[in-house]
């Protein structure tokens, strides 16, 4: 009997000596291959710089490599299926802003994917407000104008949008001032920012990011803001409650891992972002776009994710929005 004991508690110490092994073999050999980071927006968007840092850490504490792959198109969807097609092994990664995540669900009466069942997030981070510009040559010189113009001319403006962030917030415009807009949807914010421009549309809506490189030489007038006060970058530009406009709009950027990804991998995955978004390159990124330094992990993301599509469910019904096909 004293053999017996001896003899199965040695067999146990091994199990648990193989087990350790094959864990911290399994632990060392993640990423076995390049890690993609998709990004379901165009090259130059926030989230494909923000893609970008984060790769370049992941590669440096790994010792593996990271690909960027831009797949923009149906405000976020081909992004977000193209990532979930992939295995849930850590190598396929989402980068995303907040479109695909809260606003879709309330665009579309069927998504093809659940926000909370189907994605882990592994960071939401980099909040910011948005900012409303117009084409220079409109006739309407303030947000006041332009609303009072679109109040008595109804349908008369095109507001752009290219993703569904953009959409609500047109559509909560509207509903918080009496305007009545044309909405005209774009593949891809580049090409919505070259509408803009060019005067095929009047009015959009894009984070401070996206509007900068026409902001520089003056080709977009900014009218407003949708932040509850006025951007330190951008001093001079009023908020919408300022133009009596009951109106303010916080988005923010995330990671976003397939569910069933181990814990182990949304560690490195984490460890990852912490260190991008402490970093001189990505702190400065976020000044010059007026990015709040902010960062929540594991379970207080997914709290995130979930109040805030709580609470966009009650301001969607609000604004009177019908889901497409």
């Amino acid at each position: 009997m004293k053999m017996l004991i001896s003899g199965f508690g040695l067999a146990i110490r091994v199990t648990l000596l193989l087990l350790a092994c094959s864990h911290t073999g399994w632990a060392q050999t993640y990423p076995s291959r390049p890690v993609t980071l998709v990004v379901p927006s165009n090259a130059g968007s926030s989230s494909d710089q923000f893609a970008r840092m984060i790769g370049q850490t992941l590669a440096k504490q790994t010792g593996g490599a990271a690909i960027v792959e831009n797949k923009p198109g149906a405000n976020g969807i081909i992004g977000v299926q193209s990532m979930l097609s992939a295995a849930p092994d850590g190598h396929t990664i989402l980068v995303t802003t907040i479109s695909p995540i809260i606003f879709n669900k309330y665009l579309y009466k069927t998504l093809p994917y659940d926000p909370q069942k189907d994605l882990i997030p592994v960071g939401i981070y980099a909040q910011s407000a948005m900012l409303l510009g117009a084409n220079p040559q409109l006739s309407s010189k303030d947000l006041r104008s332009v609303i009072s113009f679109a109040r008595a001319n109804p349908g008369k403006l095109n507001f752009g949008y290219a993703t569904s962030t953009q959409q609500l917030a047109g559509e909560l415009l509207q509903l918080k001032s009496g305007a009545k807009l044309t909405f005209v949807p774009y593949r891809t914010n580049a090409a919505m920012l070259t509408a803009l421009v060019s005067g095929e549309i009047d009015l959009a809506i894009s984070d401070p990011a996206g509007f900068l490189p026409f902001i520089e030489n003056k080709r977009i007038r900014l009218l407003s803001t949708t932040a509850s006060k006025r951007l330190a970058s951008y001093q001079d530009v009023p908020t919408f409650v300022e133009n009596d406009v009951d109106f303010t709009l916080t988005t923010w950027n995330g990671m976003f891992a397939k569910t069933g990804t181990s814990p182990e991998i949304l560690a490195t995955l984490s460890k990852a972002l912490r260190s991008t978004l402490g970093s001189p390159e990505a702190q400065a990124y976020m000044k010059a776009n007026s990015y709040d330094n902010f960062l929540v992990t594991g379970k207080a993301a997914a709290d995130r994710v979930q109040t805030d599509l709580a609470t966009w469910k009650v301001l969607t019904h609000a604004a009177g929005v019908v889901p497409q096909q």
